[in-house]
């Protein structure tokens, strides 16, 4: 998709990109010990959802048909954001008390 003539289309490409690449950081948040390195990769995941944002921004002010995925998926990372803070925050408890 990153080579896509249509602007949407890589942007769109961009997007599941972004996407990918969350798995592989909660992941390595769940079996990190150490306090610092599990809040720098907070910090990539949420940068990240914030890019997946922008670029849906992005897309939207193009006057594509297919608004309604576009605002369903701006739902759903702003749904992840807030979920992952609350994870966050649940798995420092339990790292504290061990």
């Amino acid at each position: 998709m990153g080579y896509a003539a249509d602007l949407n289309q890589q942007v769109a490409g961009e997007i599941v990109t972004d996407s990918l690449r969350l798995v592989p950081e909660l992941a390595a948040i769940q079996n990190a010990s150490n306090s610092i390195i599990r809040l720098r990769r907070a910090r990539k995941i949420r940068r990240s959802a914030q890019q997946i944002l922008a670029k849906c921004k992005r897309i939207e002010y193009t006057g594509i048909r297919e608004k309604e995925f576009i605002s369903l998926l701006k739902t759903e990372v702003r749904l992840f954001d807030s979920l992952f803070l609350d994870w966050l925050n649940k798995l420092q408890l339990n790292h504290n008390r061990n």
